[in-house]
């Protein structure tokens, strides 16, 4: 998937979702032979890049799972509790553009928010 779109897609779901400000990260991450790893990712929105064959992501948005037949959708985009299953007996990789999303300050707190950033 080429990069810019995600990115222009990111912008607009967090519009969506009522923020205003957020933040992008590039995630490439490594799955061992057979594991299962959960993300907790609530507030953030996980966008699929790229993965190995042999992956599986499931969330509440849906699953990706290129290697299930019938499958009717490939879903790209996950949230809250995100399981990633590594099914083969190599390492694997998986890329992802997480996305969270920042409450917008409010007023009399705007300098607090600026300290933590």
């Amino acid at each position: 998937m080429n990069d810019l779109c995600p990115i222009t897609y990111a912008k607009a779901r967090v519009l969506e979702r009522g923020y205003s400000e957020y933040r992008l990260v590039f995630r490439d991450l490594q799955l061992q032979p057979n594991a299962t790893r959960v993300l907790n990712a609530y507030n953030e929105l996980w966008i699929l890049l790229d993965a190995d064959i042999g992956i599986r992501v499931a969330s509440d948005y849906g699953v990706y799972d290129y290697n299930k037949e019938g499958l009717s959708e490939q879903i790209h985009e996950h949230a809250d509790r995100i399981t990633l299953v590594n099914s083969v007996n190599i390492i694997q990789k998986i890329k992802f553009l997480q996305v969270l999303m920042v409450a917008a300050p409010q007023a009399e707190s705007t300098n607090v928010m600026i300290d933590k950033l």
